[in-house]
């Protein structure tokens, strides 16, 4: 993993514990919880055999399968990549996906880019652009677009953003607290969940659609 990280002859650090925390400590928990449910089910038990080596190798598991294939991921093409902003602050694309390169494209007014999703070529000019805005202004045109754009934070930005305030990710006494959320059965919905496309004419409206569409859309068998 470290090996992928950077462009440069010498990798970079992630800046992260990722083999302590994701190869050793969660796949640990997966482990037990697994050999818990076999327990459940068959009243056998499991010896776990857990290494952070091979936890954290997980993660390269495309690449290790398929080394054949075009490597698109090591950040040197300008559908995946990082991007350094005006005054500071990057905002990181993963367009890999041809519908959202071509949001991209279009959002950006580059329409003729959209032929060079994969090309290396095309990232000096993409560098340039993202240098004439900063990151918070190309965050606000980009996000509407769903074209995988995102600002890419500092630590002493993620309590307020919108995303963590709204799922409460930090205790009132300031620490984060654990994840993932675990939700008490009583505070979830007492109905029924809804059937395979029960509301899709409701949220249709709630989108803006009109009913003659939302009618087509029925008569075409689109939504039920």
């Amino acid at each position: 993993m470290l090996s992928r990280c950077g462009l440069g002859e010498v990798p970079a650090l992630p800046g992260a514990q990722l083999a302590d925390f994701l190869g050793g400590g969660l796949q640990a928990v997966v482990a037990v919880l697994a050999a818990l449910v076999e327990r459940a089910a068959t009243g056998r038990g499991r010896v776990l055999d857990v290494a952070m080596c091979e936890g954290a190798m997980q993660a390269l598991l495309p690449r290790l399968a398929d080394r054949s294939s075009e490597d698109v991921l090591r950040g040197d093409r300008p559908c995946y990549r990082v991007y350094a902003c005006r005054g500071g602050g990057a905002l990181a694309l993963g367009a890999l996906e041809p519908k959202f390169w071509q949001r991209f494209c279009s959002g950006v007014g580059r329409p003729e880019w959209e032929g060079q999703q994969f090309d290396p070529s095309l990232c000096t000019a993409v560098d340039e652009l993202f240098l004439a805005r900063t990151r918070d202004e190309w965050a606000a045109l980009l996000g509407p677009l769903d074209c995988c754009a995102e600002p890419v934070l500092r630590l002493d930005e993620l309590a307020a953003h919108p995303q963590h305030r709204a799922r409460s990710l930090w205790l009132r006494d300031g620490r984060p607290r654990s994840l993932p959320a675990l939700v008490e059965t009583e505070r979830l919905p007492a109905g029924r969940a809804p059937a395979h496309g029960e509301h899709g004419a409701e949220v249709l409206r709630e989108a803006g659609a009109p009913e003659e569409e939302i009618s087509a859309l029925r008569a075409a068998g689109v939504v039920r």
